[in-house]
Parts: structure tokens; C-alpha cells; sequence
């Protein structure tokens, strides 16, 4: 049926906006790799704006240098039909996730994809390639990258206004993006070593870390630094364990927001200790905490203290048992307002 509507029932003078191809996570009988490249290559000849595929992870992975081929493409989303956690036992979705990692994106030699301006990729892309990638789009806007599973993350754009970065590891992370305004990161932050962020522009923020260690109270402190101008500040630190040793390190950690108007924090109680920070603005606070004890009743009081001009705060406090994983609110999927 594809090739019939692209090649043999297809009026040649009549460009084509959109094309989506999919295919169920539950089949059985993939898509040939032949078919899809020759659907997608016929697309290009009509002058395909908006691509979007949802593929299994090896046939994804094989299409990439067909897609960034394309001189006339605006807007791009790859997805994996086998990133379907949700919906899926254990057992199949860890044989997923290894499958998805094993597979990484095979771009062309030159980058000609130069009019796009959103890319969506739930892909695995070697390190040196996404670099390129990245910086050979001029016009790039909207970027977001998920299942990023590299050592090396070193990626930056002076177009990019909006990014969403999701990674399964990572050691060393540098962004550049000087004009970007929306920021969200989800990251596995027992893995990072080092963070380095020039984003001076940035107005929303947002950070997931899960399991981050006494080791890594540093690397944070460079995260919020690299956001200290934004008006809005969402952090989410998930963690499976006590974590005394994380409240005394964070305790040397200085902090200043001057344009900061909401913020939403979602953690242990004893981890609030790291914004004892200059806030003057201020105005809303949403505040969840679990793992409530006696001892980390002062670094309560001196947050409050923090933020004697806000005119809204809402103050979530749980007692979590010794043996209980704390997994906190981490509000909208996307970590974006």
C-alpha cells in the first residue's frame, strides 16, 4: 500500500508535507529495512517536510542515514516500538533496553537536513555523531533527546531554544547553548562525574536525578549554576537509601537565584539544606519531602526562612520507613511548563 500511494498512485507535482511510518511493538513480522528505506527515500524526492517513525530499535538505527539525506525536512520524531515499558512484563522490557542500547544511529557523512527545526530522537546515537548532528543544524529550535547511552555528552547549538535530554549513563556532560530558555534533564545521576552548562538564557528549568551519591553533590551545584537565571526551577532527586552524607557535603554548596519566582522541590527532607540560597524574588514555593526526621527539622525552619517574600507555599511532609524506596512527585512527564 506505501509504495503504491508514494510511487505508482502519486501525483509527481504535489509535494508531500507529512509521512509517518509504524509499526506495533507486538509484531511479529518487522518491517523489511529495504522497504522503509525506499519509502523514505521516495519521500525525499517529493519534498517531505514533518518524518515521523516508530520502529524497531535495529531498523530505526539503519534508516538514520536516509533521514538526515533529506534537504526538505522541518521536523523530525524517531521513537523505538520497542520502548513500551509500560505495557510490558520485566523480563521483556530489560531484553528491550538492552536491545535499543545495542543498536546506535549510522548518520551520513554530511549533514544536508539544514532546514529542521525539531528533532525528536529516542535513540541510541554514538557520541561523535550526535556532536556533528548537532552542530551542523543551523536553524535547529526544539531538541530532544532520549536514551542517550554514551560516556561522553558534548552537544551544542546557537539556534536551540528548547532541550530535553534523557540519558540511561553518562560520565561527562557539556551543553552550550547560549540562546536556549526551556531546559529539562533526566539522568542517572550516580553515573556522572563531571557537568559543565553554558545556558545564560535559560527562563524554565528542570532536573530528574535518581540515585544521586555523596560523591556527586558537586556536579549538582554545577547543574543549578548553569540555570541560576531562571525564573522557574523544578528539581526531583530520587533516592533509594539514606543519605546523611549528601546533606553534609551539599551544606558547602552557594547557591543564588536573583530572577527566581517558582520553585518546586521533591526529595528527602535532609537534602532542602542545599537552597539555603539567595532567593529575593521568590513568590511561589512547592516543597515535597519524605523521610522525615527530627534532626533535619532546621534545615525546614532556614528554608523558610529563605523565602520570607513568597506569597504561596505548599509544604508536603512524609515519614518514609527505614526499608521504604523514596520515589517522589516529579509532576509533568516532560519536566517543561
Amino acid at each position: 500500500m506505501a509504495d503504491r500511494a508514494l510511487v505508482f498512485g502519486r501525483d509527481h507535482s504535489v509535494p508531500l508535507e507529512t509521512l509517518r511510518i509504524e509499526t506495533s511493538g507486538y509484531s511479529r513480522c518487522p518491517l523489511p529495512l529495504k522497504s522503509v528505506i525506499r519509502w523514505i527515500d521516495r519521500a525525499a524526492h517529493l519534498g517531505v517536510e514533518h518524518l515521523c517513525l516508530k520502529l524497531e530499535s535495529p531498523t530505526a538505527a539503519a534508516v538514520c542515514r536516509s533521514i538526515f539525506s533529506i534537504r526538505s525536512l522541518e521536523s523530525l520524531l524517531i521513537t523505538t516500538s520497542d520502548n513500551l515499558g509500560g505495557r510490558m512484563n520485566p523480563f521483556m522490557w530489560k531484553a528491550c533496553q538492552e536491545l535499543l542500547r545495542s543498536h546506535k544511529a549510522l548518520l551520513p557523512s554530511d549533514i544536508v537536513s539544514t532546514r529542521l527545526k525539531s528533532i525528536s530522537l529516542r535513540l541510541n546515537i554514538d557520541s561523535a555523531d550526535l556532536t556533528r548532528l548537532i552542530g551542523g543544524l543551523p536553524v535547529l529550535e526544539y531538541l530532544e533527546l532520549r536514551n542517550i547511552d554514551q560516556d561522553l555528552i558534548d552537544i551544542s547549538s546557537l539556534s536551540v531554544r528548547t532541550l530535553e535530554l534523557g540519558c540511561e549513563s553518562g560520565k561527562i556532560m557539556k551543553l552550550c547553548f547560549p540562546k536556549l530558555d526551556r531546559f529539562h534533564l533526566t539522568c542517572e545521576a550516580n553515573n556522572l562525574e563531571m557537568f559543565h552548562g553554558e545556558m545564560p538564557l535559560v527562563g524554565k528549568a528542570g532536573f530528574t536525578l535518581r540515585s544521586p551519591r555523596e560523591v556527586h553533590a558537586l556536579v549538582l551545584e554545577s547543574m543549578l549554576k548553569s540555570v541560576a537565571n531562571a525564573v522557574v526551577l523544578k528539581l526531583s532527586i530520587e533516592t533509594s537509601f539514606h543519605c546523611e552524607k549528601t546533606y553534609l557535603r551539599c551544606c558547602e554548596i552557594q547557591l543564588s537565584f536573583p530572577r527566581l519566582e517558582y520553585f518546586k522541590f521533591s526529595s528527602r527532607m535532609c537534602l532542602l539544606k542545599l537552597f539555603q540560597a539567595e532567593m529575593p524574588v521568590l513568590r511561589k514555593a512547592d516543597i515535597h519531602l519524605s523521610d522525615a526526621k527530627e534532626e533535619f527539622v532546621q534545615p525546614v525552619s532556614d528554608f523558610l526562612k529563605c523565602i520570607a517574600n513568597v506569597i504561596y507555599l505548599k509544604l508536603n511532609v512524609l515519614k518514609t520507613g527505614p526499608d521504604r524506596p523514596v520515589r517522589p512527585r516529579t509532576g509533568h512527564q516532560s519536566g517543561l511548563i
